[in-house]
């Protein structure tokens, strides 16, 4: 799978609309690299990454890995 789908998948909505070569891209749109992004969506039901998903969909407030993988 390639990053653009990765990520998109990741954050449940087509956030991505252009192609992404590398993990610098992923962490410029979102705060966060590929590896940070699968993590805090994996514990999604005990983090705040849904909360960070939609400040960054609806605010463009880039991902904070430790806010977001703060317990709930």
């Amino acid at each position: 799978m390639n990053y653009k789908k990765q990520v998109n998948h990741y954050l449940g909505t087509e956030f991505i609309k252009k192609s992404i070569y590398s993990d610098n891209q992923i962490k410029a749109l979102t705060g966060v690299n590929l590896s940070q992004l699968r993590h805090l969506w994996i514990f999604s039901s005990r983090n705040r990454f849904k909360e960070a998903v939609d400040n960054l969909i609806h605010n463009d407030v880039k991902i904070d890995f430790n806010e977001a993988n703060k317990g709930v």
